[in-house]
């Protein structure tokens, strides 16, 4: 829950388990992050992790979509040999199902994130029937962020990015 001091200095709170990917999400470009929370095992209203977003830019929406594709879509074969064992150290082993999910915003919800032209936004979060409280999948957040590293690093290569 939000401190006095957050809501007085209109600093957004951010739960401790989710800050890590939340910062990570805000350092790639065109991403902004529009809400969060860790979920809440002692709260039904807060009880399931997740992270909303707006990016427009479909470089970046394709490696955070990538997260889907992990389980069921990786030909080993088709990785370069020099990259196979980097990533499978990289691979996250989750606990929960996630996903990211397209939403669809409205002329409020643009006026009140300062997004103006767009109206889809997306949120990672887990399936709700893959885990029983929230706490149980707090180690997959850690594990999504370490995961997003390593495939930024390839990205932010091809697209040309220094840093």
């Amino acid at each position: 829950m939000a401190g006095v001091d957050q809501v007085l200095s209109n600093e957004p709170y951010i739960d401790e388990r989710i800050k890590p990917l939340y910062d990570l999400l805000n350092s790639l470009p065109e991403v902004r992050t529009i809400g969060s929370c860790q979920g809440h095992d002692d709260n039904p209203v807060f009880d399931s992790p997740y992270i909303s977003f707006h990016c427009p830019n479909l470089r970046i929406q394709g490696l955070l979509g990538s997260l889907n594709d992990m389980a069921n879509y990786v030909d080993y074969d088709d990785l370069r040999p020099e990259l196979l064992d980097e990533f499978l150290k990289a691979q996250p082993i989750l606990y929960a199902d996630w996903g990211i999910h397209v939403l669809s915003g409205d002329d409020s919800e643009c006026e009140a994130t300062g997004i103006n032209d767009y109206y889809v936004f997306y949120s990672l979060e887990p399936y709700y029937l893959s885990y029983d409280k929230p706490s149980d999948i707090w180690d997959d957040i850690d594990q999504i962020v370490k995961y997003y590293k390593w495939k930024w690093s390839y990205v932010r290569e091809a697209m040309g990015y220094k840093h």
